[in-house]
């Protein structure tokens, strides 16, 4: 029963991060306290960093050639 409930939370919260990402910021910080319900937080957040980067991963692959070289320019050396 509890991994039941463990993966379910797990998926709403891989949902929260996707959501934070398309746009939500403030809804991914939700993420972590909901797998806290069922694990140790340091857990949880073992669990969901290799989530978050594989969804950046994922979106400099989507956006790749979708850039503006003069902010690249400057943010690069800073």
């Amino acid at each position: 029963m509890t991994l039941d409930i463990s993966f379910w939370l797990a998926s709403l919260a891989a949902m929260l991060v996707g959501l934070s990402k398309g746009g939500l910021p403030t809804i991914g910080m939700l993420g972590v306290p909901i797998l806290s319900l069922v694990m140790p937080p340091l857990q949880a957040v073992v669990l969901l960093l290799p989530i978050y980067v594989i969804s950046d991963m994922v979106s400099v692959w989507l956006y790749r050639k979708h850039f503006s070289a003069i902010n690249l320019k400057i943010l690069v050396p800073a």
